[in-house]
């Protein structure tokens, strides 16, 4: 049985769990700079924007 296992799970921040379907890319910039900032050296390395980020009125829902 093979048991490599990760000593953490991938880490990182999802728009939506903070800003809905509301994030800007500006917010989104922000949140990354700030990651790369302070998290990064603990394992912080992902940002995802989630949810209707495609969508023509993006953003204005708030």
């Amino acid at each position: 049985m093979k048991q490599n296992f990760l000593k953490t799970p991938p880490m990182g921040w999802n728009s939506y769990d903070y800003y809905d379907t509301t994030v800007t890319e500006q917010e989104v910039i922000e949140n990354a700079t700030y990651m790369k900032e302070h998290l990064l050296a603990y394992g912080w390395e992902y940002v995802v924007v989630d949810i209707q980020w495609y969508a023509i009125a993006a953003g204005t829902r708030r």
